[in-house]
């Protein structure tokens, strides 16, 4: 491919942390590292098979500014590339006979027609996630060799994205306010048992806060920044419910009774290990208050679903690592080219990455 049928333009690639001011998709467009390589090839292998007609509104969602529409619309090219690889003919967002409505992919194969529908969970805490991220950049970058150590403590999630001055400032002002020596005093006095005014900048947003503390180094020393460390354990993000739920009444308003339909979940919310990934399916799919994955009927609100293809933290980079099951309504039908995964895979090998 060449030109404007590419997804990747030829660029000089190098490596290096995000900009600030950079999509994920620029920086992984521009990434020097060989997993960058690596996954730039099989997108585009998969964009060659994207129909003309069908790149324009995933493109948009892949070179968003916007983490969470690069990351529905990554997983969506990974849904696509994993079903042709299984031998699968594809429609994206075909139009259905009888409604204006689509789903997300029509798979054909000898005969056998099944219908896909491909959601995220858990964006809420990946999004919180990558804003801290975004706000221990700008602070490490801003506040370049103090004079004395900065450590930062967080609690409560961000929810959006904050400027450079509202998270840089308050911890140059404190700087500035406390000189090097005086943070040393304070320590010494502190250890004689002082409850003087503390060396410590706070920065509010919504019920999240930054705490910046300055330690002291030894003179003729400079200090680092530190952290950020999470005081207080986040809520786990529970939206597997609720994304599935959606996508199951979404495939009810179309009244489609005599067909088969999957949905393919990425749970994104936490680090699953298999054993905590299988627990909350157990819980979420099947309704089990134990965690357990029961092999019987979903949970009433999923009831006309045949399957949920889960998929454990498949974001960008992890694809190795990640892992792909099926898991079956009771006896409902399950396509013959999708049995494979019944019992578990590894996605990697899924998608041809070596």
């Amino acid at each position: 491919m060449t030109g404007k049928n590419r997804l990747f333009e030829p660029i000089v690639h190098r490596s290096g942390w995000i900009d600030l001011d950079e999509s994920t998709f620029e920086f992984l467009a521009r990434g020097g590292r060989q997993e960058a390589s690596e996954i730039r090839e099989w997108m585009e292998e998969e964009w060659s098979e994207i129909p003309c007609c069908r790149r324009k509104g995933l493109e948009n969602r892949l070179r968003s500014k916007n983490f969470k529409q690069f990351i529905e619309a990554y997983f969506e090219l990974q849904v696509h590339r994993l079903l042709r690889r299984l031998g699968l003919e594809i429609d994206i967002e075909p139009s259905l006979a009888g409604t204006a409505k689509t789903v997300d992919f029509r798979c054909t194969a000898h005969s056998t027609l099944f219908f896909v529908e491909a959601t995220v969970s858990g964006m809420n805490r990946l999004s919180a996630n990558q804003n801290l991220e975004d706000v221990r950049r700008k602070i490490t970058k801003g506040v370049a060799h103090p004079h004395s150590h900065v450590d930062l403590e967080v609690e409560g999630r961000l929810e959006r994205t904050l400027s450079r001055e509202c998270v840089v400032d308050p911890i140059l002002d404190l700087l500035n306010k406390w000189p090097a020596d005086e943070v040393r005093r304070h320590e010494s006095n502190r250890a004689l048992g002082s409850q003087a005014c503390a060396p410590i900048a706070i920065v509010s947003e919504g019920a999240w806060k930054l705490t910046a503390k300055l330690r002291a180094v030894e003179p003729g020393r400079v200090g680092s920044v530190w952290g950020p460390i999470e005081v207080d354990d986040v809520a786990v993000d529970v939206s597997m419910r609720e994304k599935l739920k959606t996508k199951a009444s979404h495939w009810r308003s179309l009244g489609r009774k005599d067909g088969v339909a999957i949905i393919a979940i990425n749970a994104c919310h936490r680090l699953f290990g298999s054993e905590e990934l299988e627990e909350e399916v157990g819980r979420v799919i099947y309704n089990d208050v134990r965690g357990r994955v029961t092999g019987l009927e979903f949970a009433h609100s999923l009831r006309d679903i045949n399957g949920v293809l889960v998929r454990n933290n498949a974001t960008l980079g992890r694809e190795r690592a990640a892992h792909v099951r099926l898991y079956r309504n009771g006896q409902e039908q399950i396509p013959d080219s999708l049995k494979c995964l019944l019992h578990g895979c590894n996605l990697g090998s899924l998608l041809g990455l070596r």
